[in-house]
């Protein structure tokens, strides 16, 4: 299943979304205002990391399950502690009771990967 949606301004054919696009983006906005990187050492913000969560039907993430899947911008392995940490406090603290996901979805957010990057410059 995937949606389209009208290509950007000036461009022929569409561009292709699909659930898992739409689930990305709006956990997206679900955890952003919990990520705080005012914490971090320098090196730390700089550091970009993915991780991996699972998630029962309610919403609720699985703390035991978040796991850090790769970091790039790593110089020690202290910032990459750092950066992961402050990523699972964010998936955990705007959870709050679940994540409102579309329960029909499930499937494709069952396991979930969120990249957590504090450079402002890189989208």
């Amino acid at each position: 299943m995937a949606l389209s949606t009208p290509a950007p301004s000036g461009a022929t054919g569409t561009v292709e979304v699909t659930p898992q696009d739409l689930l990305r983006a709006s956990l997206t906005e679900m955890v952003a205002p919990c990520w705080s990187v005012h914490g971090l050492s320098p090196s730390a913000r700089a550091t970009v990391v993915t991780l991996a969560v699972e998630m029962p039907p309610e919403g609720q993430p699985r703390a035991v399950s978040i796991r850090l899947l790769r970091a790039r911008g790593d110089r020690y392995p202290a910032d990459v502690t750092q950066a992961f940490e402050a990523a699972r406090r964010a998936v955990l603290r705007c959870a709050g009771a679940g994540y409102d996901l579309p329960a029909d979805l499930h499937p494709f957010w069952r396991e979930v990967e969120m990249t957590f990057d504090a450079n402002p410059h890189v989208m």
